[in-house]
């Protein structure tokens, strides 16, 4: 199957910003320097916390940036104390949402079957999970990544139809490289695509593998994003604290931007 996929490149903040004042001065500056930005080719979006994120969805902002959720819960109402609903997401104007982060499995307890309900509450309400896979060091170490991988999309993807495969990003996030100084080898993250792909295949068909696009994720900067991206099986990168200055992250949008259009023009030209 062949056909050109629109590539994907996000900030996360986590709750690293001290004031909704700072959130509202990213969005501002980030919207000021995106006018190299080709919308057919690249999509922006930036998940900030819940306080600032219903700041930011009352202002007027550059259309460019789609804004998400860094997490929700799988009812769309009823009794759950601190809990979010993808509805009112979906009322102020979230696109994307995270779902399956390795941070909320370690400290809040979620699970493959958790992280499922999240992403068909997403798909019934017209929102795009953002779905982060990955395994453990020890996993790494024991050559047990393609089972993990296989195991935690054949979960998260159950109940979701192949005509969806299109909107949904998914992002490898190897949960050993999360927050260190290196980021996993270009050899790691290239096999590992390949094995979200085969995944993929054997869930939907063969013909179907590389449809969904596969974004990594794992201590990404601007230095080591220009050897990442260039990796054919990267369909964008998912950034934390290497885009929570703006500036650092359009530097970081500009070289997406520029492989988004060199790989539009080699799929022209095919």
């Amino acid at each position: 199957m062949n056909y050109q996929k629109k590539m994907v490149v996000g900030s996360s903040w986590k709750i690293y910003f001290k004031s909704i004042t700072k959130s509202i001065e990213y969005i501002e500056v980030l919207g000021k320097n995106l006018d190299f930005v080709d919308e057919s080719k690249l999509e922006i979006y930036t998940l900030p916390d819940f306080i600032s994120l219903g700041a930011i969805s009352t202002l007027e902002r550059n259309p460019l940036i789609h804004l998400g959720a860094q997490d929700m819960f799988w009812e769309d109402q009823g009794p759950y104390t601190g809990e979010v609903s993808p509805l009112l997401l979906k009322d102020i104007g979230c696109k994307y949402v995270y779902i399956g982060h390795s941070e909320r499995r370690i400290y809040f307890g979620e699970n493959d079957h958790t992280i499922n309900q999240k992403v068909l509450a997403a798909y019934r309400n017209g929102l795009i999970p953002i779905l982060l896979v990955g395994e453990t060091w020890e996993e790494y170490k024991a050559g047990q990544t393609a089972e993990v991988l296989r195991q935690q999309l054949g979960i998260a993807l159950e109940g979701i139809p192949a005509s969806f495969l299109k909107e949904l990003v998914l992002v490898y996030e190897p949960r050993w490289a999360i927050g260190k100084k290196e980021t996993a080898s270009r050899e790691v993250i290239q096999k590992s695509h390949l094995l979200v792909q085969e995944a993929i295949g054997q869930l939907y068909g063969q013909d179907m593998s590389s449809v969904a696009r596969v974004i990594y994720g794992g201590s990404v900067n601007y230095d080591n994003s220009q050897d990442i991206i260039k990796i054919p099986e990267v369909d964008g990168l998912a950034i934390t604290r290497g885009a929570l200055d703006p500036a650092e992250f359009v530097k970081i949008i500009k070289l997406v931007a520029q492989e988004a259009g060199e790989r539009a023009g080699r799929n022209n030209q095919g």
